[in-house]
């Protein structure tokens, strides 16, 4: 439109044709100013994104904006401008918040399956850090640094304030473990329940690893793995020498019972060592070892000594 003004010929229009483009491109801006205001509105955890990335480029469009205007109309689209930049930042460290109070929340237990392999709750916080979140870092990180949040602290502890992304992956991470540790499939004691928590910390760890996020989770978080290693071997010795010395006397059933045991725990087991080889040290049984130890169960007679 500009252009096709300038070329019509000189006349009466002269005097304000610069004062009309720059009213037409106030009120354009405006408009779409309006409209990023919009994403203020909106608490919802899901459109995090979505705000991330307007805020994100109403940051990267501010300049060129205070360029175009002199006068009232430049302070008019600077201070809208700041306004809603200060309300969108406000709004993600809201919905981030809201993040991981929903991980923790009975909303989340739609996710709930009932295997003990990789939860679809796992894959769900991950994707979200390693594909929505992880290439937002940068500015996601000014933001959370210029406010407070406080990621709800287990226990019933103080909440602690989250200022960086490392932080905030890593507040993530801990809200999904405390999650999967209540998952409502198991029962206190149960060796499986180690064996799940080992199979999904490893699998955050791998996509954390491709999100690259691990640098930002400390050496105690990549020792997790052993740790729930070791949770499983002290957690198996204890089922297997009580289940061990349970009598099923029917053989048919004994012997249903302890192959419906081994399906279950072996293949998720071996699969998770054949994974992991450098928790050699960590491992205290083969996947041949634990089908054996397995198939004495219901026997009715003190087991054999497991290690």
């Amino acid at each position: 439109m500009r252009t096709q003004l300038y070329a019509q010929p000189p006349g009466a229009f002269d005097s304000f044709r610069d004062e009309y483009l720059l009213a037409i491109a106030e009120w354009r801006i405006l408009v779409l100013l309006n409209f990023a205001y919009k994403f203020t509105r909106v608490t919802s955890h899901e459109k995090l994104v979505d705000t991330l990335s307007v805020y994100e480029a109403l940051c990267d469009a501010a300049p060129g904006l205070q360029h175009l205007f002199s006068g009232t109309s430049k302070q008019l689209v600077s201070e809208r401008t700041q306004d809603i930049l200060t309300n969108l930042a406000d709004n993600v460290r809201t919905k981030v918040s809201g993040l991981m109070a929903w991980i923790q929340s009975d909303s989340s237990h739609g996710l709930w399956g009932a295997d003990d392999g990789v939860h679809p709750l796992t894959r769900y916080v991950m994707t979200h850090v390693e594909q929505d979140l992880a290439p937002h870092r940068t500015m996601l990180g000014l933001i959370l640094a210029s406010g407070d949040i406080n990621a709800p602290a287990a226990s019933g502890g103080a909440a602690e304030r989250v200022t960086t992304f490392g932080g905030l992956v890593e507040k993530l991470i801990e809200a999904l473990e405390r999650k999967l540790e209540k998952k409502p499939a198991f029962k206190a004691g149960c060796s499986s329940v180690h064996l799940f928590l080992a199979n999904n910390i490893s699998f955050v760890l791998y996509r954390a690893a491709d999100a690259n996020v691990t640098s930002l989770l400390g050496d105690e978080r990549m020792a997790a793995r052993a740790k729930a290693m070791a949770k499983f071997n002290a957690a198996f010795k204890k089922a297997h020498d009580s289940q061990a010395r349970r009598e099923v006397p029917d053989p048919a059933f004994r012997a249903a019972l302890r192959e419906a045991v081994s399906d279950m725990v072996v293949p998720a087991y071996n699969a998770f060592v054949k994974k992991h080889p450098k928790l050699e040290n960590s491992v205290n049984y083969t996947a041949d070892d634990l089908a054996e130890l397995l198939s004495e169960l219901f026997e009715g007679a003190a087991p054999r000594r497991t290690s």
